[in-house]
């Protein structure tokens, strides 16, 4: 059973190219924000592949790695907020500690706000625009602490001005704190190396440090397939974790994991999890059987659309034969995984093609047993609509 790399990537070539777009965004020019926020809605949201609160969630997932064009990824969530009026964003918000209405900013860890990422004139802003000649007037001043930290809304916590230059690719400011102070290159430095995308920069950490898995994942996040290819040839690292692959929105990534280790199962299952339909339709028409599980746990392309509530592909696959009390190895179902992460909107959509609403996995637990501990109560309205239970061990359960 053969797949074309090549025929997968022009088959799926615009939701690639939103999001690509979206975690390498590079302007500020009005325009440009609004021709691209046209292009998320056609490409995106009127598809039905992402819904207005999942493009949030993308964008508050990609700015920390972005910071530079921060009030861009700013406008770009207000636009989708005026015009689609989500119900969920509140919720969103909290999720990731950071909320844009000013109004609600004491209800969230505010000390994650880059509100002022970084004010114009300041040290932080000299070494995100690369601006050398400020640079300079800031380090040459008495007192200067060349092993301070910056904190915030940085991938890790607590970076140095060398790393920090690493992620923003500033290489004149590296250059200069190399020179000047020799700042040590450390394993984070590497790794921010790849979200930073300079050459220069990369080029000399690669002599002090040897890249590790976290080099690929941010190679992954960093969307430059290039980079991908470079650790697996180059440096023989694998995608060792494809779950990057979905939490960073990097489809492509997945194509290439799949043409270097041809392993389908677990590629068909991951796919699903993107909600493109016709990615699903690619691999039946190619011969691939609908219910076939992944290689680690058993479970199949409905157990993960359910879990990361993916609707268009839950039901394609549904019609398509989706076998709806399938267990993987902890005796789950995709209602399981649907209740657990109060996927309310799959779960009605499940048990309405006929999926065991009282499915037991491994502990005795049923769908609502784990709506129950975590609280979701969404899920758990539509699971006692349904004649939903409780089974095993779950205390402190109110019925909603």
């Amino acid at each position: 059973m053969n797949f074309d790399y090549n025929e997968l990537v022009e088959l799926n070539k615009d939701y690639i190219r939103i999001s690509n777009n979206l975690y390498r965004l590079n302007y500020r020019n009005e325009e440009e924000i609004n021709q691209f926020y046209s292009e998320i809605k056609k490409y995106l949201i009127d598809t039905k592949i992402q819904t207005p609160s999942k493009v949030i969630e993308m964008i508050l997932t990609t700015i920390r790695f972005n910071l530079l064009y921060f009030k861009s990824y700013q406008i770009l969530i207000k636009k989708i907020i005026e015009e689609f009026h989500p119900k969920t964003v509140n919720s969103i918000y909290k999720k990731f500690g950071i909320d844009f209405q000013e109004e609600n900013k004491t209800n969230y860890d505010t000390t994650k706000l880059p509100s002022n990422i970084h004010e114009e004139n300041s040290f932080y802003r000299a070494i995100m625009d690369d601006n050398k000649e400020l640079f300079i007037i800031f380090i040459e001043q008495e007192g200067f602490d060349k092993d301070q930290k910056v904190y915030g809304f940085y991938p890790y916590y607590g970076i140095s001005l060398l790393e920090m230059c690493c992620y923003y690719g500033s290489v004149g400011c590296f250059k200069l704190l190399r020179t000047k102070f020799n700042s040590d290159i450390t394993r984070i430095c590497l790794h921010l190396s790849f979200l930073g995308g300079n050459p220069d920069i990369m080029s000399e950490c690669l002599k002090y440090e040897k890249p590790d898995y976290q080099c690929m994942k941010y190679a992954i996040i960093s969307h430059n397939i290039d980079f991908i290819t470079f650790l697996i040839n180059e440096h023989n690292l694998e995608i060792t974790n494809l779950q990057w692959t979905l939490d960073y929105h990097n489809l492509q990534a997945l194509f290439v994991d799949l043409d270097r280790t041809k392993y389908i199962n677990t590629c068909f299952a991951y796919a699903s999890c993107f909600n493109i339909p016709s990615l699903c339709e690619y691999f039946l028409a190619h011969g691939l059987d609908v219910n076939v599980e992944d290689y680690h746990r058993r479970r199949t392309a409905l157990h993960y659309a359910a879990w990361f509530g993916c609707k268009e592909a839950a039901e394609f696959l549904i019609l398509h034969g989706a076998w709806l009390n399938s267990k993987d190895t902890d005796q789950k179902t995709a209602l399981h995984y649907a209740a657990e992460n109060n996927m309310d909107e799959i779960v009605e959509l499940l048990i309405s093609y006929g999926a065991d609403v009282n499915a037991q996995d491994y502990n005795r637990r049923t769908p609502l047993s784990w709506a129950a501990m975590n609280n979701n109560k969404e899920a758990a309205k539509v699971l006692t609509s349904h004649g939903g239970c409780i089974y095993g061990h779950v205390t402190d359960f109110q019925r909603y």
